[in-house]
């Protein structure tokens, strides 16, 4: 994953953008395929009907929002996703409209990026032990916001935008790293373990069933307000992703035993 973005830097540069797509594309295919080479075992289970399975969304609705930690952390992460997705739409248009930035260097923006995801991801035990886990959340959510907001901080000079948007995208993914590692076990550690399936899918469906809604909300400000702006708007909102966190158990949890 950290190298997508410098591959794909370097195929829009050196190719073209179809080129690159075209690629990205085959690398599908070729996932799909290698997926034969696995063994596989069919899953023991039954059918359910449609009125079972409503209820077993139900469930799992219910245990994700009638229990605080789990609450929060949904809304929290909904919250940050929905800007996230927001300031996602018109960030690479940021990029090559007012920076104008080059394929290759936008690679490479982005590629800095994905390295902060991984010294996120490598850190987040080390600090959740330091500063515990309710804190830490904060302080990963904060910090992401903080990232988002420095790629619309400077425009020139070309250099210095350039080194504010690599800084930013590092601080945004190092944010999402220690933040993703750290609240996904929470699920398992609050949900009874029949309900883990049911409960891990109501997460990701509230959460994920709000990204395109923020991609439409920043692409309609985009146009409306400019690029800029609708960057800047995100990131505020998007920090406010902090208050479930604050407002909930986990601002004094230190830790949840699994």
């Amino acid at each position: 994953m950290a190298a997508g973005p410098f591959l794909a830097g370097w195929l829009v540069s050196t190719f073209s953008a179809p080129t690159a797509i075209l690629a990205d594309s085959a690398s599908f295919l070729l996932a799909a395929a290698l997926l034969s080479l696995v063994p596989m075992r069919a899953a023991a289970g039954s059918a359910a009907g449609s009125t079972q399975l409503l209820g077993q969304m139900a469930e799992g609705l219910t245990t994700v929002f009638g229990t605080p930690i789990l609450r929060a952390v949904t809304l929290a992460t909904g919250t940050f996703i929905f800007w996230y997705n927001a300031y996602s739409a018109v960030f690479l248009l940021h990029l090559t409209k007012d920076l104008g930035l080059e394929g290759g260097t936008v690679g490479v923006v982005l590629g800095i990026g994905a390295l902060g995801g991984v010294v996120g991801a490598v850190t987040a035990p080390w600090a959740g032990r330091a500063i515990g886990l309710g804190p830490l959340l904060t302080v990963a959510l904060a910090l992401g916001a903080g990232g988002m907001s420095l790629a619309a901080l400077l425009s020139q000079p070309w250099w210095a935008a350039v080194v504010c948007v690599a800084l930013s995208q590092f601080l945004l993914s190092v944010g999402q790293g220690i933040y993703n590692v750290q609240q996904v076990p929470i699920r398992y550690a609050l949900a009874p373990h029949r309900l883990q399936g049911r409960v891990n899918a109501s997460i990701r469906s509230v959460v994920w069933g709000l990204a395109p809604l923020g991609a439409l909300v920043g692409g309609a400000a985009g146009a409306a307000l400019g690029l800029r702006a609708t960057l800047l708007a995100s990131s505020v909102l998007g920090a406010a992703s902090v208050l479930w966190i604050w407002r909930s158990p986990l601002r004094h949890t230190h830790s949840l035993r699994l």
